[in-house]
């Protein structure tokens, strides 16, 4: 991990690249041909609640012209709590869509249900994201230790950059 300011921290593994499908939430988008696969692609991981880091996404997806894929996963698989999650989860991500927009960004939505840390892998690959940006909250030690970070889970698993927001 190297420390570039003193609220960004980025970790890299290696990158796997291939044209793949993408489904979202509204839209479904097949990037297939060359110009289309060359363009970036940014994922961010959004709960939100951390306005700093959406705030970081969309001025990185500005100055790097890239793509910004937004999602949110439920930390469930239980039919129930999915459907009483969602309709919050989806005006989040909406909100965070229009503050996108509205600032000349071409955004996408996403949502998941299960372990976020997998979802959020999950995600960057079938993008085929070049960097995912997570925001990091202080946890203590007990709680890293029994629940983990999803963030250091996030840097672990992925193949491309990673951003921690702080």
């Amino acid at each position: 991990m190297v420390r570039i300011s003193n609220k960004t921290f980025v970790g890299c593994t290696q990158k796997h690249t291939f044209s793949r499908a993408i489904g979202t939430a509204p839209d479904y988008v097949l990037y297939n041909s060359i110009a289309d696969y060359n363009m970036m692609r940014t994922l961010l991981a959004y709960d939100g609640r951390q306005q700093r880091v959406l705030d970081y996404a969309i001025d990185h997806a500005l100055a790097y012209k890239s793509t910004l894929f937004i999602i949110s996963a439920l930390a469930t698989k239980n039919a129930t709590e999915i459907d009483a999650g969602l309709p919050k989860l989806k005006g989040s991500l909406e909100a965070a869509k229009q503050r996108a927009l509205d600032k000349g960004v071409d955004v996408h939505i996403m949502t998941g249900a299960g372990d976020p840390a997998t979802e959020i892998v999950a995600a960057a690959e079938r993008i085929g994201a070049d960097t995912i940006i997570v925001g990091h909250r202080d946890k203590t030690v007990l709680d890293r230790v029994v629940l983990g970070s999803i963030s250091e889970n996030v840097l672990r698993n992925a193949r491309c950059t990673v951003i921690f927001v702080l």
